[in-house]
C-alpha cells in the first residue's frame, strides 16, 4: 500500500545528500526536487546531487499525475519495474500494464489517451503537475512529522557514509554530522592564495606564495599533514622542487597559512596546481610567467664560424652577439631600455697597439626578431687586426678574435681554390724555424699544402723529391699565429708567406 512516508523514506536513501538542510532554504520535499535551490557542493558531487533531485522531480510528477486519475496506489509497483516519469507511462506495453493495474487498466489506458503527443504540450503539463505538487507539499501531508523523521535520520545516515567514503569532501577524514550541518570542514573553493611577487617576475629569485584555508562557514582552518594538501609547479614537462611550510610554530593566528617557496632559473610560463587531495582551491592551477634578467656578459657568447673572421675589403661582414643572463636565458629588451649600450670594441695591430684608424670599424645593432646583437665589419683595406669585445668591462666569450681582411682579388682567388676539386692547395712559403729549434740565419724554401684535414709543410730536394718536414691536424681549436713583419719570432714552425692573407684564409674557411 503506497504511503506518503514510504514514498519519503525510498528517495531519501536514493536521492537526497547532506546538504539538505534549513539553512539551504530547503523545508519541504518538493525544494529537494528543484536544482536551483539546492546547497553548494564541490563540483562532482553536486552534479550528483543535482541528477537526484532531477530525478525526484520526475517521481513526484509522476504521482501527481497518478494521483489525479485514482492510480496513486499503484505508484510503488510502477516504479519497480523503472516507470518513473510521465516519459516511461508513453513506453509502457500494455501487456504488462494490464498485469499490474488489472481491473484499473481501462483507467489507465483513458488517462494515457489523454496524455499530450508534442513535446512542448507534455513540457506544460509537467510544469503544471509540479506547480500542484509545490503547493500540496506546504499544505498537506508531504511533511507530516512521520515523513521528517524519516528524512533526517536518512540525511543522518547518508552523512554517516559520505564522511567515511568521501575523502575529498573531508580531508581530515571522517567528520561528524554537526561539522557538516555548521559549515566546520574544510572547503577548497573558500582558500585563497597571495603571491609575493607582481607577475611577470624575473628569473633567478626564491618565489614564495601564501595558501589561507578556510572551512565552508568561512572560519580559519587550522592546516596540517593529514589534510592531503599539496602543490606542484611545472614548466612544460619539467618539475621544480617545492618547499611548504604548513601553519606557524610561533603565531596561533597563522595556523590556517601554508608557505611555499621555490627557485626559478628559466624562463617561460610556470603552471601551479594547489590541490587538496584531488580537489585544486580556487583559481587553481595558476599560469604566471618569468622573464629573464638583465645581461651577464660571461653566459653571452659571440657567434662566429671559426677562431679567425675573414672578411672582404669594402664588403660588410656580419656576425652576431646573443645576449643572455646569468642561468643562460636570452635577454629581452622594453623599448625604453637601449640593448647596445655598455658594449665595446677594442681593434688591435698585429703589434698590439690599438688601431685608432680602424676603432669604428664594426659597428652594433640590435635584431629585435631574433633577439640578438649583430655585428656588422666594414674595413676599407686588406689589413690583418684583432678584435676584442667587452660589455660593462667584461670580456665576452669568443670576443677576441683574428682578422683577416683580403683584396677582391684575394677574396676571389680563395673562394676558388675551395670550389676546386684538389685535396690539397699548395703555397709557397719559406721557412724560419720549427719544433722551437734556433731560427736560421737563412729560409729554407718549402711547400705549405692546407687540405681538409690537415696543413703539410714539405721542401723539395733536388727540387723534385718531397720531403715532409711537419704535419699538423686540423680540428675546430686549431689556430693560426699572425706575427708581424720584423724578425726575432721563435715558435714552433714559423714561416713567410707571400700570400699569407690567402694562405690563412683557405685554412680558415
Amino acid at each position: 500500500m503506497w504511503s506518503p512516508e514510504s514514498e519519503i523514506n525510498s528517495i531519501a536513501f536514493t536521492t537526497m545528500r547532506h546538504s539538505v538542510s534549513a539553512s539551504s532554504g530547503i523545508s519541504t520535499l518538493s525544494s529537494c526536487g528543484d536544482p536551483e535551490r539546492l546547497p553548494e557542493l564541490p563540483p562532482g558531487d553536486e552534479q550528483r546531487l543535482q541528477r537526484a533531485a532531477l530525478n525526484l522531480q520526475q517521481k513526484l510528477i509522476l504521482r501527481e499525475w497518478l494521483k489525479e486519475h485514482r492510480l496513486q496506489h499503484f505508484y510503488s509497483r510502477l516504479v519497480s519495474i523503472e516507470v518513473t516519469s510521465l516519459e516511461d507511462v508513453y513506453w509502457l506495453e500494455d501487456s504488462r500494464a494490464s498485469q499490474i493495474l488489472g481491473k484499473d487498466w481501462q483507467v489507465w489506458s483513458a488517462a494515457r489517451q489523454k496524455l499530450p503527443t508534442s513535446k512542448s504540450n507534455l513540457e506544460a503539463l509537467k510544469a503544471d503537475l509540479w506547480s500542484t505538487v509545490v503547493k500540496s507539499s506546504q499544505h498537506q501531508d508531504a511533511w507530516t512529522w512521520g515523513g521528517m523523521l524519516v528524512v533526517s535520520v536518512s540525511v543522518a545516515g547518508l552523512v554517516t557514509l559520505a564522511a567515511m567514503t568521501q575523502p575529498s569532501l573531508a580531508p581530515e577524514a571522517r567528520h561528524s554530522l554537526l561539522q557538516y550541518v555548521t559549515g566546520k570542514y574544510l572547503l577548497p573553493a573558500n582558500c585563497k592564495v597571495h603571491w609575493d611577487w607582481q607577475d611577470p617576475a624575473i628569473v633567478g629569485g626564491t618565489m614564495c606564495f601564501t595558501v589561507r584555508f578556510h572551512q565552508r562557514n568561512g572560519q580559519a582552518y587550522p592546516i596540517c599533514d593529514t589534510d592531503q594538501f599539496f602543490v606542484e609547479v611545472t614548466e612544460g614537462t619539467r618539475k621544480i622542487i617545492t618547499i611548504s611550510e604548513l601553519g606557524s610554530p610561533t603565531d596561533p593566528n597563522n595556523a590556517n597559512i601554508a608557505k611555499i617557496k621555490f627557485t626559478v632559473r628559466t624562463a617561460g610560463q610556470y603552471k601551479i596546481s594547489v590541490l587538496i587531495g584531488q580537489s585544486h582551491i580556487a583559481g587553481s592551477p595558476f599560469v604566471k610567467t618569468f622573464i629573464p634578467g638583465p645581461m651577464d656578459a660571461r653566459r653571452s657568447r659571440l657567434i662566429r664560424p671559426a677562431s679567425t673572421v675573414v672578411c672582404c675589403a669594402g664588403a660588410p661582414t656580419f656576425l652576431h652577439i646573443e645576449p643572455r643572463d646569468e642561468h643562460g636565458n636570452t635577454c629581452q629588451f622594453t623599448q625604453d631600455s637601449d640593448p647596445i649600450k655598455g658594449y665595446k670594441i677594442d681593434i688591435f695591430d698585429l703589434y698590439g697597439k690599438l688601431s685608432d684608424k680602424y676603432c669604428n670599424a664594426i659597428t652594433l645593432s640590435y635584431d629585435k626578431v631574433n633577439a640578438r646583437i649583430s655585428l656588422t665589419a666594414l674595413f676599407p683595406e686588406p689589413v690583418c687586426l684583432r678584435a676584442v669585445i667587452s660589455y660593462e668591462g667584461h670580456p665576452i666569450p669568443n670576443g677576441d678574435f683574428d682578422i683577416i681582411v683580403l683584396s677582391s682579388s684575394d677574396t676571389t682567388l680563395v673562394h676558388k681554390n675551395i670550389a676546386s676539386r684538389k685535396h690539397n692547395i699548395c703555397y709557397e712559403a719559406k721557412l724560419f724555424g720549427i719544433y722551437g729549434q734556433q731560427r736560421w740565419s737563412k729560409p729554407r724554401k718549402v711547400l705549405c699544402y692546407v687540405g681538409p684535414k690537415q696543413v703539410t709543410i714539405k721542401e723539395m730536394i733536388l727540387k723534385i723529391i718531397p720531403k715532409r718536414i711537419a704535419t699538423f691536424r686540423l680540428c675546430p681549436s686549431t689556430k693560426f699565429q699572425f706575427l708581424p713583419p720584423p724578425a726575432g719570432t721563435n715558435v714552433p714552425v714559423s714561416n713567410n708567406n707571400n700570400n699569407s692573407n690567402g694562405h690563412g684564409a683557405i685554412f680558415i674557411i
